[in-house]
């Protein structure tokens, strides 16, 4: 049985923010509410399974009960850039490094959501990139030879196109674990 809406309402996780190392109003903080709004829905769900455990959020703020989504900035990343975001499942934390643009920050959030899996031994990172689940994707007649990420652009893809090739399982075209 699956509890909360398929659809991941940016209100509802915004509600339920709090800040840690950084004003709500700072540059940073605006930069990642952009890119979660530019997130697709499977990737606003591959985003709560990365810094939740979840892919889906509670129906109301008060099925939360009292469970915030702490997004904390930290200063003791050097360069920041060459650093990917780091989550806690257990607390519903995000620690993100003080990233120098959206741009980067767009580009390390989407490569921890896709890749950064290791919490998962359970077959969830067996996802079709096309956002069906195994079970809906007809993998006889599928042709492997080309992957696509959904809401990633042709250009983002070839910098991830490396590790895409080292993830892929030969025979059904889905992430290998």
């Amino acid at each position: 049985m699956s509890c909360g809406s398929p659809e991941i309402p940016l209100h509802l996780l915004k509600s339920v923010a709090v800040y840690k190392g950084v004003d709500s109003t700072d540059n940073l903080i605006s930069w990642f509410w952009q890119v979660m709004e530019e997130f697709s829905n499977i990737e606003r769900s591959l985003f709560l399974r990365f810094v939740w455990g979840r892919t889906r959020l509670p129906r109301t703020v008060a099925d939360f009960r009292g469970r915030d989504f702490v997004l904390q900035v930290m200063d003791k990343y050097e360069p920041p850039d060459n650093f990917l975001p780091e989550s806690y499942t257990c607390f519903f934390l995000l620690k993100m490094p003080k990233y120098t643009s959206l741009d980067v920050l767009r580009d390390k959030l989407k490569y921890a959501i896709y890749f950064c899996k290791s919490i998962d031994t359970d077959d969830y990172a067996r996802i079709a990139f096309s956002g069906q689940d195994d079970a809906d994707s007809d993998s006889d007649d599928t042709d492997n030879d080309s992957v696509s990420i959904a809401g990633m652009e042709e250009e983002d893809m070839h910098s991830y196109s490396g590790s895409v090739e080292m993830l892929m399982d030969d025979s059904d075209g889905t992430l290998s674990d």
